[in-house]
């Protein structure tokens, strides 16, 4: 058998707008780990020094 004839059956997915919104404190933490998330993207294309290439020999 294939994994998906096994799960078959199993998977339940809700209605669209059926789930609860997320309050005050659940947008407060996505906003904060969004934004840690793009800090740690930045400082990873930033630290690069592309300035003074290094010799090959």
């Amino acid at each position: 058998m294939t994994e998906h004839t096994e799960l078959q059956g199993k998977i339940h997915y809700d209605p669209a707008g059926t789930l609860v919104r997320p309050g005050q404190i659940g947008r407060l933490l996505r906003l904060s780990l969004g934004f840690l998330c793009l800090m740690i993207v930045w400082d990873i294309f930033t630290a690069a020094d592309v300035s003074e290439p290094s010799s090959v020999s």
